[in-house]
């Protein structure tokens, strides 16, 4: 078994969580097994990105040689021996960390531990290897590895360990892959690839060793006495290693080796020394307690300093959840914002100011508002200083006071919040991770937005969800004219959905303005053909209705005929009318008036 801290920690630690999660390693190979076996990783990964120091994490990895075969429960006490020396004086709620186990196809497997470098109580920064940091963790591994017999990684004294010299974990089957990916060490890949030779048979001494360094790929420009320097001639001059150490010595016994290689397969000098881990374990002991002392010495909190850290102190992701209420309540309804979304590194003009910030790439969305800052007043001023005061008495913070009953928050609820910032397009569980410091907003899927006081930034996300996420934060925010950046894909679609928002856009370059011009042009043949289409609807309602009153007098007709036609006669209309209808008793008195008048005349 062997321990070894990495040199990773400046990047993203949602990005190293994620690798340490996912059931490809770094070549693309499948894993024969993952499991989280201490900690919430995401959260320490939402804890760790909102660090601002430049070394964020520090992992380490844990490996073992396939003959060591761990229990479980020996698996737990180691964990449990590593925590208590990496933390030596610290209490549990003032660290986070996690433990991943990766099993290989091969049948063995190691343990990633991933470390946020913060003090949780007061915020300070806590390196948890040091420079030196062999001195203490060392004694822990040859503890272990004399209490249960397990294979020990000294070079010196057990050269054919191939897999558990670190940082290399893996057996590559081509080193030169190893040595150019840059996933390795370069020198360690050439040891494993080389112990492995020896292990197999086919490293017998050093002119093997030479000639299987050449088989590989690799070129020799020099072997000294105990020294050999090797070179890859694919790679730029100046990329070659000097391999130094009893393997690489001259007068070095492949033979021993090997012989030794067999003894320990058979059992031969590997049963546990309960007297040798003894003594290692004081050794621990003793490094453990000068750990400890340097430890509760630096993160030792008075109360007037408790104040002072805790301005920068890092909480967990609902204790900021919880404090960022004020900030963005008062960024709703407290002090005007006049830009509305850039992205990183996209020219953003205010064109109420003129003012021009940087410009990189334009491959990420970015909206910029057009209405002028308006000035601070003393009122508006009076009320974010009551919602800062406010945000000091959330509940996180509510927890140390002596009489939390006393205080009063007046801030707005969740759901008032999200509709207030987003127009009720954003669900607030998409929300990962609030920064107040950054005031940047981490989403499940990775993405994010920073919100600044002339612009909200969109990071890793898609053209769709970034135009619909950052025009929906414009409407929020009453913005009525804006310009947009980034891609014509994500220009297009933001400048659709602010059109349909009410909201102008002001393009920015002569492909801008043709696309707007075509989306205009497309809008009013969408209206003209809607006018058509609701003349069409009411001419078709006119004659509906026509039809349905003809449809109505024939069935009257119908049903008169039959009904009274026998006292009723018709003669044709004038045109006006279909039909005159007459009673037959008064038409016969008509008739004999009229033959009257004809006799008398």
């Amino acid at each position: 078994m062997h321990i070894k801290f990495l040199e990773h920690g400046t990047g993203q630690v949602l990005d190293a969580v994620e690798y340490l999660l996912a059931v490809t390693d770094a070549k693309g190979e499948r894993r024969a097994g993952v499991e989280i076996r201490r900690g919430d990783l995401y959260q320490l990964a939402s804890l760790a990105d909102s660090l601002d120091f430049k070394y964020r994490y520090s992992s380490a990895v844990v490996s073992f040689h396939p003959d060591d075969m761990p229990t479980d429960e020996q698996l737990e006490t180691l964990t449990d021996e590593f925590e208590r020396t990496a933390f030596a004086g610290m209490d549990p709620e003032q660290y986070s960390w996690g433990v991943v186990r990766h099993d290989d196809n091969l049948g063995g497997f190691h343990l990633h531990i991933i470390i946020a470098r913060v003090e949780l109580r007061t915020g300070r920064s806590f390196n948890p290897a040091p420079p030196g940091w062999q001195k203490t963790f060392d004694p822990l591994r040859d503890h272990f590895n004399t209490r249960y017999g397990w294979k020990s990684p000294d070079i010196d004294a057990h050269p054919e360990n191939a897999r558990v010299i670190q940082p290399g974990h893996r057996v590559y089957r081509d080193v030169r892959t190893a040595v150019t990916s840059g996933l390795e060490d370069p020198r360690q890949a050439i040891i494993e690839y080389v112990q492995t030779g020896i292990v197999s048979g086919l490293v017998k001494d050093r002119k093997d060793m030479i000639a299987y360094l050449e088989e590989a790929g690799f070129e020799i420009s020099r072997a000294g006495k105990n020294y050999i320097t090797v070179m890859d001639p694919d790679l730029e001059s100046g990329n070659r290693w000097r391999l130094k150490g009893a393997l690489f010595d001259e007068n070095f016994d492949f033979d021993r080796t090997l012989a030794a290689k067999a003894a320990r397969r058979n059992g031969v000098d590997r049963k546990p020394d309960s007297a040798a881990a003894a003594t290692f374990y004081r050794q621990l002991e003793k490094k453990r307690g000068e750990r400890a002392q340097y430890n509760q010495k630096k993160y030792q909190q008075s109360k007037n300093s408790a104040t002072r850290r805790n301005q920068r102190a890092i909480k967990s992701q609902t204790e900021v959840a919880q404090e960022m209420e004020a900030d963005l309540a008062y960024a709703a309804l407290g002090e005007s914002l006049p830009a509305v979304v850039a992205s990183t590194g996209d020219s953003v003009r205010n064109l109420a100011t003129g003012a021009t910030q940087s410009r990189g790439s334009e491959s990420e969305p970015a909206v910029e508002s057009a209405q002028r800052r308006a000035k601070k007043t003393e009122s508006q001023e009076l009320r974010r200083q009551d919602l800062r005061a406010n945000r000091r008495n959330s509940p996180a913070v509510q927890q140390r006071l002596p009489d939390p009953s006393a205080v009063k928050r007046d801030v707005p609820t969740q759901p008032r919040r999200q509709k207030q910032l987003f127009g009720e397009i954003l669900p607030f569980n998409d929300i990962q991770h609030i920064d107040l410091n950054k005031r940047l907003l981490r989403f499940n899927d990775g993405s994010q937005i920073e919100v600044g006081k002339t612009s909200l930034t969109a990071k890793k996300m898609s053209d769709k969800k970034a135009a619909i996420r950052l025009i929906a934060g414009s409407k929020a925010r009453h913005w009525q004219v804006i310009k947009l950046s980034g891609s014509l894909a994500f220009f297009e679609l933001a400048a659709e959905l602010a059109f349909k928002e009410g909201i102008d856009v002001v393009p920015l370059t002569p492909q801008q303005k043709m696309i707007m011009e075509k989306m205009y042009e497309r809008e009013r043949i969408n209206r003209a053909r809607a006018a058509i289409a609701e003349t069409i609807t009411k001419s078709e309602r006119r004659l509906d209705v026509i039809k349905s009153a003809s449809q109505r007098s024939r069935e009257l007709h119908a049903r008169f005929t039959k009904e009274v036609g026998r006292n009723w006669f018709s003669q044709p209309g004038n045109g006006l009318i279909d039909s005159i209808w007459f009673n037959k008793e008064q038409a016969s008195q008509i008739q004999k008036s009229q033959q009257q008048k004809k006799t008398i005349s």
